[in-house]
C-alpha cells in the first residue's frame, strides 16, 4: 500500500498498456519528480517541463524507427537494456524492478530520447540538452545527447558515469559506476573513446581519449586506460597494462569483475632456463632497434610494456612483440594491429611464439588484424623466417656447440 500512488502514477497508471507505455510513464514521472520538502507550502510546485509533453515526446521516440542509435531504434534497445540488467544483476529478480527503481536504466532511457532529438531533422537541441541535465541531476550519470550507445547495456548502479560527447558504446557492455569515457584537453572534433561490443569496464575506471578498447576486453576496476586495448584482452592498472587474456566470449555478460576468469601473461620454466643464455629478443635487432625496444618497455603509458620487458628474457629465434613491431611498423601498422597479431598467436600465453609457430600461423594472423593483403603478409613472414634461419646457420658455424 506504501507504493500505491508511485504504481498508479507509472505502470499502472491508466494509459498504460503496453512495455514501452510503462517505461514513458515511469521515466517521466521519476524525471520530474520534486523531493518532498516539510519547509514548503501545501500546494504542488508547477513542474519544470509539462508531464503530458515528456511523455508523449518518450513515447514518440520508443515508436521511431527511422533514427537508429549504432543500428538499433530505442524500442529494441530499450527491450534489450532492461533483459540485459535482469540477466546480469543479481540483486535483481524482475523487469518491473529495473523500471521502476533502475538508476541506470532511466538515464539510458533518457539518454536514446535526447539522442534522437539531437538527431531529427529540426535538430531540438536545447530539449535534448534539458533532458541531458535532469537525467544528471535525478540519476547521477551524464550522458551526451550524442553519444552513441547499444543495445543490451548496464549501467550498473550508475553513480559517476560520465560519457562524453563523440564517445561509443558497443552491444552487450557493462559498465560500473564511477566510469568515465572522458576527452583530452579542450580540443574540439572525435576526441573521446570507442568501446566495441561486450565489454566490462570495472568500476571508477577512467578511459581518456579518442582511443579504442577492441571487443570482448575487460578493465579492472580503477584503472587509467590511455592506450588502445586489443579484442579480448585484459588490462588493469594506471596506466593500464595488459596482463592476459579473457577466457570467456562476451565479458559484458558474464560480469567477471574480480578478474578470475583470465588467462595470465606468464613466465614459463623453459623460457627462465632459457633466457640465461639469451642476450637479445630478437635474431635480427639492431642496436637501435633495441634502444626502441627498451623506449617501449618504459613507456609506462603503454599497455604493451609488460609485453616489452619479457621480450628482453625470450629464447632465440622466437617471435615477441617487438618482433611483430619490427615487422610490421614499417607497413604502418598500428600497436594494436601487431598487438593483436601477438595475441593470437601466443596461445600460451608467455609473451612470445616459437619460431614454427609463427612460420604456420604468422601470414593468418597478419592477414586478420591488418589490412596488409595475404601476398604481402606471406612476403614478411618468409623473409623474416629465412633471416632467422640463415643467422642461425651462420652462428652454429662461427661458435660451435661443445658436445
Amino acid at each position: 500500500p506504501e507504493l500505491r500512488t508511485l504504481l498508479r502514477r507509472t505502470v499502472l497508471a491508466p494509459s498504460v498498456e503496453t512495455f514501452h507505455d510503462a517505461v514513458a510513464s515511469t521515466v517521466c514521472y521519476r524525471l520530474l519528480l520534486t523531493p518532498c520538502n516539510k519547509t514548503t507550502s501545501p500546494q504542488s510546485p508547477v513542474p519544470i517541463f509539462c508531464p503530458h509533453s515528456l511523455q508523449a515526446l518518450i513515447r514518440e521516440c520508443l515508436a521511431d524507427s527511422e533514427i537508429l542509435e549504432m543500428g538499433h531504434t530505442m524500442g529494441e534497445a530499450t527491450i534489450a537494456d532492461a533483459q540485459a540488467v535482469c540477466r546480469r544483476d543479481p540483486a535483481t529478480d524482475s523487469i518491473l524492478e529495473v523500471v521502476l527503481f533502475s538508476k541506470g536504466y532511466a538515464a539510458l532511457v533518457c539518454h536514446r530520447v535526447a539522442y534522437r532529438l539531437w538527431h531529427s531533422k529540426n535538430r531540438r537541441k536545447y530539449t535534448a540538452l534539458f533532458l541531458q541535465s535532469q537525467a544528471s541531476a535525478n540519476f547521477g550519470l551524464d550522458i551526451h545527447p550524442a553519444a552513441q550507445m547499444g543495445s543490451g547495456i548496464m549501467l550498473d548502479h550508475g553513480t559517476g558515469i560520465v560519457i562524453g560527447e563523440t564517445a561509443t558504446v558497443g552491444d552487450g557492455c557493462t559498465l560500473l559506476h564511477g566510469v568515465t569515457l572522458g576527452g583530452t584537453g579542450k580540443d574540439h572534433g572525435d576526441r573521446h573513446p570507442k568501446i566495441s561490443e561486450n565489454v566490462l569496464i570495472g568500476a571508477g575506471t577512467s578511459i581518456l581519449g579518442n582511443i579504442h578498447v577492441g571487443s570482448g576486453a575487460k578493465i579492472g576496476a580503477g584503472s587509467v586506460v590511455l592506450r588502445d586495448i586489443p579484442a579480448g584482452a585484459t588490462a588493469v592498472g594506471a596506466p593500464a597494462k595488459i596482463i592476459g587474456k579473457a577466457r570467456e566470449q562476451a565479458p559484458g555478460s558474464d560480469m567477471d569483475e574480480t578478474l578470475q576468469n583470465v588467462s595470465l601473461l606468464h613466465r614459463s620454466m623453459s623460457l627462465m632456463r632459457l633466457s640465461k643464455s639469451s642476450q637479445s629478443t630478437s635474431t635480427t635487432e639492431s642496436e637501435t632497434e633495441t634502444e626502441d625496444d627498451d623506449r617501449l618497455a618504459g613507456d609506462n603509458c603503454c599497455p604493451w610494456r609488460d609485453y616489452a620487458r619479457m621480450a628482453k628474457e625470450a629464447p632465440k629465434g622466437t617471435v615477441t612483440i617487438c618482433t611483430m613491431r619490427h615487422l610490421l611498423l614499417p607497413e604502418r601498422c598500428s600497436p594494436m594491429e601487431f598487438g593483436l597479431c601477438l595475441l593470437e598467436l601466443d596461445e600460451k600465453n608467455v609473451g612470445y611464439v616459437k619460431m614454427d609457430v609463427f612460420r604456420r600461423n604468422g601470414v593468418a594472423a597478419i592477414v586478420k588484424h591488418t589490412s596488409l593483403s595475404e601476398e604481402r603478409a606471406r612476403q614478411i613472414v618468409d623473409k623474416f623466417v629465412n633471416d632467422s634461419n640463415v643467422f642461425a646457420v651462420e652462428t652454429s658455424v662461427a661458435v660451435p656447440v661443445s658436445t
